[in-house]
């Protein structure tokens, strides 16, 4: 898999005909930028896609492991939680949050709520029951129902927002997907370059 960087740059390559010019009018972040746009709305479109055929899920390639994030304790609402190392998509059944467990046991998922729905499910068995762990995310936290309380890390499983997402890291996309951004960049950037502009900045067309 290749990096947000290198995508760019290949993509800046096509369209200059092999090469980078020294010349070149295009601004490697403006790409970068594009690319981050492209890929968060094909993942939307592909989980959406999945939903509708009955799987509740998000391709694998799209997400991003988050180890050792520390769960502190919020003592005016009684709650243990974590503050998300960075921003999710939100994405249909609050799946950009796909999975949360304890360090070492990747078997032991816990139970991903809604907010709302701690409290309809208040006073119930299903709640209290000591070996369902539930969470839910408000803002930048994820607060926890029925945690041990000698848990003092969690990891996350994120589909996180492209600008989350490092230059010079694996940009995380299928090998398809990678392919077909590659060629959308390069038609968007192609169609903006023939476009006519001005070189002086004298308020003239």
């Amino acid at each position: 898999m290749s990096t947000k960087k290198q995508i760019a740059e290949q993509a800046m390559r096509i369209i200059s005909g092999g090469h980078l010019k020294p010349d070149r009018t295009i601004d490697i972040r403006e790409v970068m930028m594009a690319l981050d746009q492209l890929r968060d709305a094909r993942v939307r479109i592909d989980t959406l896609n999945n939903v509708k055929m009955g799987e509740y899920s998000v391709d694998s390639d799209y997400m991003t492991f988050y180890e050792s994030v520390s769960v502190s304790t919020d003592a005016v609402k009684s709650l243990k939680y974590v503050t998300l190392p960075a921003a999710h998509l939100s994405l249909p059944y609050g799946l950009g949050i796909y999975q949360i467990t304890p360090i070492g046991d990747m078997e032991d998922a816990w139970k991903i709520i809604s907010a709302g729905e701690v409290g309809l499910l208040e006073g119930s068995p299903a709640l209290e029951h000591e070996l369902n762990v539930y969470c839910w995310a408000v803002g930048d936290k994820i607060y926890f129902k029925n945690i041990d309380p000698s848990i003092a890390e969690v990891t996350l499983l994120l589909v996180v927002t492209s600008s989350e997402i490092a230059e010079g890291a694996t940009f995380p996309v299928p090998p398809d997907v990678e392919a077909e951004l590659l060629q959308q960049l390069v038609q968007l950037f192609s169609v903006m370059q023939q476009v006519p502009h001005d070189e002086l900045e004298d308020g003239q067309k």
